[in-house]
């Protein structure tokens, strides 16, 4: 069974929410981060990208949205992983 996340989102959270990664680097995961985004949401890319990706810069607008981009590197952070992964 296929379940739109966009929509699960939405669903669960009734606003979006307020801060969605991309780590994906595919325009249609940064397409659904940024519509699951609630109000003054912010989209955190830590993906790559191999060509170009577009935005609406309406919907950035009227949301008030955030991007910002942080590269992701693996075992950069091990205490903070242990960390979430004991609670």
């Amino acid at each position: 069974m296929e379940e739109d996340a966009v929509e699960k989102i939405m669903a669960v959270t009734g606003k979006g929410v307020e801060v969605a990664f991309e780590s994906a680097g595919a325009q249609t995961a940064v397409t659904s981060a940024l519509t699951a985004l609630k109000k003054k949401g912010t989209l955190l890319v830590v993906a790559g990208f191999s060509q170009e990706v577009s935005i609406d810069p309406n919907a950035m607008l009227f949301k008030e949205a955030n991007i910002q981009f942080s590269p992701a590197y693996a075992n950069d952070f091990p205490s903070v992983i242990i960390s979430i992964a004991e609670g």
